[in-house]
């Protein structure tokens, strides 16, 4: 691992040690660049392994921007029943708790930490929050778990990303009782770092071709014998000595524009990023590697609406779906209509975007990628809940449960539907259709229950969109 990855994770290291060492620290909050989550998270588990550590440590993956309470719960018990399974000092959980929302998944930490056998004491909550962005609420109800006295024998450690919310939210927990840590890397050792490495590979090396423990030759070369000079014969003028080879041209390859491509975003050359990342896609394609030209496109798309360049961003999407769907490569292409839609959506084009959204959920479906669709029409209906367009809203998740019904209960497995499902039915409730609302509820109940049985459950009643 190079140093400028390196470092912050030594440091990340010795805040875990502090917290682990000092007991009366309530959490330990970790905000982290999105290329050191996974290395981050591995630096603070292992404080679970420290000689002063003498609780268990339980990891819960938050996956949304805000918190659903009831998932979290569900992964609770399946993580305490897993770390039960290979030995940890835990009793057996019981098989519910009273509440509703945050203070029920409040109750079962108290409870889970009720179960700590002794010679270990306490319980940590390790909670990965996956998304970019966390919503306020979310955080709120968090830093009210960790200052709750009741919960004092429950510690925190707590995964973020770098978003000026989640930060704000994090500087404003007490000191004396909260840790509160970045594991970022430092932008200018990232640059110099990369347009080393992008260097060397522009040259063939010597720097990782070379044979190790062999040093490589010089650039000057060794030192060439003359031959005698014939004294009768007419001087010709210098002459280039034979057997040097031409001076060799920097290689390019689509792996060294990307890089460049980085490097120039980085150092603020949009221009530059924008002309490198575009070649990458270009020399993909005059491989023959279609796919890969399709991925570089969707990242030229994101540095030009990153640039703000929105309508350059959208023909860019466009671009990426219609290859995709002239390969094919469905999967690609509702990837695609999705940036599209995106785009879409920041100027408040609610249709444009609807548009967009049906086209990469009809690529997902023609693809076989359940889990593709259902973040289609989850992701599309998040937009109309405000926005009281109901009967649209009604329309969408309707044909998301009809969709449902034709694919393998396993399909259904880690997809949006369960929150697809939830938010039908909350919709239907708030046009006073309670029976539409139920029967809703009652399919999700039977379809959702056991996503290994090999029965498909009946058809639900697909409400219509009237009011």
């Amino acid at each position: 691992m190079t140093e400028h990855l390196a470092r912050p994770l030594e440091r990340l290291s010795d805040a875990v040690q502090t917290f682990v060492s000092q007991p009366e620290l309530r959490a330990l909050v970790v905000a982290v660049d999105e290329h050191l989550r996974s290395a981050a998270l591995r630096v603070m588990l292992a404080g679970e392994h420290s000689a002063r550590n003498h609780s268990p440590w339980l990891c819960l993956q938050v996956p949304g921007s805000s918190a659903d309470w009831g998932a979290l719960e569900a992964a609770l018990r399946r993580e305490h029943a897993r770390m039960r399974e290979v030995g940890a000092p835990l009793k057996e959980l019981a098989t519910d708790v009273a509440g509703s929302g945050a203070g029920r998944f409040a109750a079962w930490l108290r409870h889970a930490e009720g179960t700590v056998r002794e010679p270990a004491a306490g319980l940590v909550a390790v909670l990965v929050c996956q998304a970019s962005r966390l919503d306020a609420e979310w955080l709120r109800h968090l830093g009210e778990m960790i200052l709750d006295p009741v919960l004092e024998g429950v510690r925190f450690v707590v995964q973020l990303s770098t978003c000026a919310t989640a930060w704000t939210w994090a500087q404003s927990l007490p000191a004396e009782r909260c840790l509160v840590h970045r594991c970022v890397v430092d932008p200018k050792e990232a640059a110099d770092a990369l347009a080393k490495e992008i260097d060397n590979e522009e040259r063939g090396g010597p720097e990782g071709t070379w044979p190790a423990g062999v040093a490589p030759p010089t650039e000057r070369g060794g030192e060439l014998t003359s031959p005698p000079r014939d004294p009768t014969r007419k001087d010709d003028g210098p002459q280039r000595p034979t057997g040097l080879a031409e001076p060799a041209e920097p290689i390019e390859t689509d792996a060294i524009c990307v890089k460049r491509a980085v490097l120039a975003m980085g150092r603020g050359d949009g221009a530059e990023a924008v002309r490198q990342q575009a070649r990458a896609r270009d020399l993909c394609v005059r491989d023959g590697r279609l796919e890969d030209a399709v991925r570089m496109e969707l990242v030229l798309g994101g540095y030009m609406l990153d640039l703000g360049e929105t309508r350059q961003s959208q023909a860019s999407f466009d671009r990426a779906a219609r290859m995709s769907s002239e390969i094919p490569a469905p999967g690609l292409e509702a990837q695609a209509r999705y940036a599209e839609a995106h785009t879409w959506r920041e100027q408040r084009q609610v249709d444009s975007m609807m548009r967009s959204y049906w086209d990469g959920i009809d690529a997902a479906k023609r693809g076989d990628e359940p889990r593709l669709a259902f973040e289609g029409y989850w992701e599309a209906g998040r937009v109309l809940q405000p926005l009281d367009r109901k009967s649209t809203l009604v329309s969408l998740w309707s044909d998301a449960i009809a969709y449902a019904n034709t694919i393998e209960p396993a399909q259904r497995k880690g997809t949006k539907l369960p929150q697809i499902v939830e938010g039908l039915a909350d919709v239907l409730r708030s046009m006073r259709r309670p029976a539409d609302a139920r029967a809703v509820e009652e399919w999700g109940e039977d379809a959702l229950g056991d996503t290994d049985a090999t029965d498909s459950p009946a058809d639900a009643p697909v409400p219509t969109s009237s009011s």
